[in-house]
């Protein structure tokens, strides 16, 4: 008997351990994936934006990693703590400052093991002058976030900011 105890004890802890280590690596499927995060990565874009066009340079500090990257007009990647510089200077961030949007080209596309993420949208700068210019010349602005999932959480790691000419399509 007590080995049909002891064999008994033995196998249902076997399958337990079994079933808790599937159920560690199951995969969420993508639709509910996107469910539940499109809302979460679209919110961390929008506070991105806010913070740096209300000039919030010590919120922009703890909000983003050491290593975040912002490209600007293909020229140049500004790196976190130049990016901070940069948002001192008023007239500068006043120039740059935008808005993305929400709309129905908005794409956020997720990596096959769903730890990455990239939302593609359209901005708008707020500047009034910077607009028309952009306008005038049949311009869009594109806007690329590049996110990733640390710790639980999703971290902005790099931005594209693009102004593109829709008479060369490029």
């Amino acid at each position: 008997m007590k080995k049909f105890i002891i064999t008994f004890i033995y196998i249902t802890s076997s399958i337990l351990a079994n079933c808790q280590i599937e159920k560690e690596h199951k995969i969420i499927p993508m639709s509910q994936f996107q469910e539940e995060n499109d809302s979460v990565v679209w919110q961390i874009a929008n506070r991105f934006c806010s913070l740096f066009n209300s000039a919030d340079s010590n919120s922009m500090k703890r909000f983003l990693p050491d290593d975040f990257l912002l490209q600007w007009m293909h020229e140049n990647f500004i790196g976190k703590k130049n990016l901070i510089n940069t948002m001192k200077d008023s007239a500068a961030r006043n120039a740059m400052a935008y808005i993305i949007k929400y709309d129905m080209g908005t794409m956020i596309r997720y990596s096959d093991d769903q730890s990455a993420a990239s939302i593609n949208t359209i901005f708008d700068f707020i500047d009034s002058a910077q607009k028309r210019s952009v306008e005038s010349q049949r311009g869009y602005g594109l806007c690329i976030f590049y996110l990733r999932q640390e710790n639980g959480g999703w971290v902005i790691e790099t931005i594209h900011i693009d102004v593109h000419c829709s008479l060369c399509n490029f």
